[in-house]
């Protein structure tokens, strides 16, 4: 085993480990916890559509609620969304394991994780699926831009909607794992990690898992990738807009080299954005929208800057209206 592929075992082993195992170790509404246990304690479930941004415990819920139901693992079929995306592979593959006969279960159980990439053609292409096997087959769902899935599959599922864990249980939960591992920590290490890549649970977990060295956490330092140069940019434009930032005609020069030279995972880093505490209600809106046009953009990188344009002229245009009020 290379370097590489060790590094990443070891990142993954926390996130695997530490995940929880069932509704009790989850936080969760009353409601939501009541409703999951019966779905449980009754072997029963509609099909699930599970929506919110990174970090809720929307997949978490979906294993979770797998194992509670699914007698076989011939009976389970698990899908990335990310990948199997195309009208064919749903039809021949995921309608044809609906129509199989269980094995030692009340109906198969069809898992696709990450759904808002799957096109809309081929969430299409679902919707007969869901009603002609409904008897035989029960489908869950997670993802988190939920208005990038298509009505006849929204109205035909049991929506829920996840929403960030609070920085306070992640905190817990962090500190209770180095505790369990016996790392020795510095709290101001762990809220930096926890504040960097908030509220990406498994992301904060395996970064804390690689800089763990000898049982303890010495130092961390932002990996040093493009996603992250280009957020440090955006949020010095939103900086400026209050006052405190640099020039938005740097910051841009810089995204456009950072974008131009690298490879970057755009779907991770408009939810980033979206989500930093920084970025104000009015760019939300902004990166909504060119997020949804992301997965249908010709060249990526130019929506993505076009993006940032539209915000710092918006941006401009409202700092300019705050002046001459």
């Amino acid at each position: 085993m290379n370097e590489t592929n060790e590094l990443l075992l070891t990142e993954s082993l926390w996130v695997e480990k530490y995940r929880p195992r069932s509704l009790n170790e989850m936080v969760l509404s009353e409601d939501y916890r009541k409703k999951f246990s019966e779905y449980i304690r009754n072997k029963e479930i509609p099909h699930l559509l599970l929506y919110g941004g990174a970090g809720g415990g929307k997949s978490t819920i979906a294993r979770i609620l797998v194992d509670g139901l699914c007698g076989h693992e011939n009976d389970f079929l698990e899908v990335a969304g990310s990948t199997d995306t195309g009208v064919d592979y749903m039809r021949d593959v995921v309608e044809s394991f609906a129509s199989l006969p269980t094995i030692n279960s009340k109906f198969k159980i069809i898992f696709i994780d990450e759904f808002d990439l799957v096109s809309n053609n081929a969430q299409g292409s679902l919707r007969g699926t869901l009603e002609k096997y409904y008897e035989n087959a029960r489908f869950i769902f997670t993802l988190n831009y939920y208005h990038k899935v298509i009505d006849g599959v929204k109205s035909r599922c049991q929506n829920y909607e996840f929403k960030q864990l609070p920085k306070e249980y992640i905190k817990t939960h962090v500190e209770n794992i180095l505790t369990s591992e016996s790392v020795k920590y510095d709290t101001k290490i762990i809220d930096r990690i926890i504040k960097m890549y908030y509220p990406d649970v498994r992301r904060i977990v395996g970064t804390i898992s690689k800089h763990t060295v000898d049982g303890e956490i010495t130092h961390f330092e932002p990996e040093n990738s493009p996603e992250n140069g280009i957020k440090s940019n955006i949020t010095e434009i939103f900086l400026y807009f209050k006052g405190i930032g640099g020039d938005p005609g740097n910051c841009i020069q810089r995204i456009t080299e950072i974008a131009s030279n690298n490879e970057v995972d755009y779907a991770s880093l408009y939810n980033d954005v979206f989500l930093n505490e920084n970025t104000p209600v009015w760019a939300k809106i902004l990166i909504s929208k060119y997020s949804n046009n992301h997965t249908t953009a010709i060249i990526p990188s130019l929506n993505f800057i076009a993006c940032v344009y539209d915000i710092i002229e918006v941006g401009q245009k409202l700092l300019g209206l705050v002046q001459r009020v």
